[in-house]
């Protein structure tokens, strides 16, 4: 069969080497567990395995084909990474923490590269096993129609070892047999492997640098006495750095991942609080006695924006105030960059349509203490406390017939016409009472030779 045994992993000097691990490899698996529990479960999977390929029409397996007993199967990720889906989980492990020459549980195994596989179909087969990382595991899609899956409206987005294997290499531009990737089991994938496409490479993996040769070429060079130490630790620091190296690269991808998902549940969780905020404040806009702390803090940090929020109404294109993110993985189960990115300008133009409500809000409470006229009358059941909270949050703004001209043709960015109507309403609004604002402040001002008459009083 070719395999590797234990009994050869412990061979005096052996270990198992992470930089023989590059991507795309096939990577067999069969432990060797003291304990009866799982070796039973190992037993009941290698037969299940051949009793089920041999009931099928496609592809079958005789039974009495003889094939290595091998329950597991994981694919390369490189630098002494493999993901695979271990009977939880997606997962990417070191591959020494999975094959263990150390513990008395060590795993039988067997390598597998393809031939001529390119650094770029590699990376591609590697991508799209990484895009399912963290999903559950599941081997019921085995025992489904295929087509019937594709018709439901649902994905199904769990994997089980081997059916994440051939499905990585499909997507990476490589069709490793006709079966559909979910009836693809262990025994199917090492049969492929025995083409002559194939490599048995799993001797790569046993490192014997101690062996005779290397051991008395060291001896004879004196360099334990040269360098001060002694050969085995030479290599055991230099094993630390490549395992603490793989190590840094696992955590790197496994954050990768929560990176990405923890953007998304933020994203999720913006675009509640500024659903909530617009509508609050749409309805206190039409109830402006229902204005309370919250909202009224909300308006203040609005009109404490003013000079940088008003040129929006220029704006072309709202993308051109939402920054690109950095290019990030796609993983299934997930929003894709481009939906992630549709969500933050949705998100973006909802926060610009509450401000504005937010901030005409203000200026028409600021108005009703500026102004007898009857069109702000019902702005003055708001507090008092809040409208004087309200003038000293409005900065002075510069240049407000220009921005007055600004908003009468813009806003040319919202899709809609009347929700563009209402944009330049409200906006234009701002920029008016801020004009009334200006004469005021300047009439609060101390008086000068040519000023007279008493200033204006806010209540």
């Amino acid at each position: 069969m070719g395999t590797v045994p234990a009994a050869d992993i412990h061979a005096e000097g052996g270990a198992l080497r992470l930089d023989a691990v590059a991507a795309g490899d096939v990577v067999f698996l069969y432990g060797q567990s003291p304990r009866l529990l799982d070796r039973l479960r190992g037993w009941i999977n290698v037969h299940g395995q051949r009793i089920l390929a041999a009931w099928r029409a496609v592809e079958p397996v005789r039974l009495r084909e003889k094939l290595p007993h091998y329950s597991h199967v994981m694919l390369g990720v490189g630098s002494g990474l493999v993901i695979h889906a271990d009977g939880k989980r997606v997962s990417i492990d070191v591959i020494s923490q999975i094959i263990r020459p150390s513990m008395s549980d060590a795993a039988r195994f067997q390598v597998y590269r393809y031939s001529g596989l390119g650094s770029a179909v590699a990376e591609a087969i590697v991508t799209s096993a990484y895009r399912y990382y963290d999903q559950s595991y599941g081997f019921i899609p085995f025992f489904s129609d295929p087509r019937k899956a594709l018709r439901r409206r649902k994905e199904d987005t769990t994997q089980f070892c081997s059916r994440l294997v051939a499905h990585a290499y499909r997507s990476g531009g490589i069709t490793l047999t006709e079966l559909a990737d979910s009836k693809v089991l262990p025994l199917d994938l090492y049969r492929i492997c025995q083409q002559a496409s194939w490599r048995d490479v799993s001797a790569e993996f046993i490192d014997e640098r101690l062996d005779g040769r290397v051991r008395q070429v060291l001896v004879d060079a004196d360099m334990e006495r040269k360098l001060g130490i002694a050969l085995s630790e030479i290599f055991a620091r230099g094993d630390e750095q490549v395992l603490k190296g793989a190590r840094i690269q696992r955590d790197f991808l496994r954050l990768q991942h929560k990176v990405v998902r923890d953007a998304v549940r933020t994203e999720g969780l913006l675009a509640e609080y500024v659903r909530t905020q617009f509508e609050i404040a749409a309805q206190v806009r039409k109830e402006p006695r229902e204005l309370e702390d919250q909202v009224a803090k909300w308006i203040v940090e609005v009109l404490r924006q003013l000079p940088e929020f008003l040129p929006v109404a220029g704006l072309s294109s709202i993308e051109q105030i939402v920054p690109a993110a950095a290019d990030s993985p796609s993983f299934v189960g997930l929003p894709t960059p481009t939906v992630v990115r549709q969500m933050q300008l949705a998100r973006e133009t909802v926060k610009i349509f509450a401000y504005l409500i937010l901030g005409e809000l203000g200026m028409l409470v600021i108005a009703s203490r500026l102004s007898q006229l009857e069109n702000v009358a019902p702005f003055r059941v708001v507090k008092q406390e809040y409208a004087e909270r309200f003038l000293a949050a409005v900065p002075a703004v510069g240049n407000l017939p220009a921005r007055q001209a600004a908003v009468e043709g813009g806003f040319l960015w919202v899709t809609s016409e009347s929700d563009r109507a209402t944009c330049r309403s409200l906006c234009a609004t701002i920029i008016k009472v801020l004009q009334a604002v200006e004469v005021y402040r300047s009439a609060q001002s101390p008086p000068t030779q040519a000023s007279a008459g008493p200033a204006p009083a806010v209540s």
